[in-house]
């Protein structure tokens, strides 16, 4: 039996970025990843929120929160988990750095 490998899995990118660049880097690699639906899901199942970072291609805003950025981030989150597309697909096609091994079966 295997299963797909997550696509963060399986590059060098910074999820918890300190610019716009590493934000687009970050999201890119979510719009190709098989397991995005799943990874929105099991965002929203942690107790808490994560305070900052991308996450299912959702940018979760950082401390401190105000109150529509979070609700936004969490809308997001939730349609994400039920469509499985994500919610930021970049400005230009570029092809993502890991389109060629996500998906890639694991024993």
């Amino acid at each position: 039996m295997s299963r797909s490998v997550p696509a963060c899995a399986v590059v060098d990118v910074d999820f918890f970025p300190s610019d716009q660049a590493g934000v687009v880097e970050a999201r890119l690699v979510c719009v190709h990843c098989p397991l995005l639906r799943a990874c929105a899901q099991r965002t929203l199942a942690m107790r808490k929120l994560p305070t900052y970072g991308v996450f299912a291609s959702v940018l979760m805003p950082a401390f401190p929160l105000s109150k529509a950025k979070w609700d936004r981030a969490r809308a997001e989150l939730e349609r994400v988990a039920r469509t499985g597309q994500p919610v930021w697909s970049g400005s230009r096609r570029r092809r993502s750095p890991v389109r060629s091994r996500v998906g890639e079966a694991v024993a």
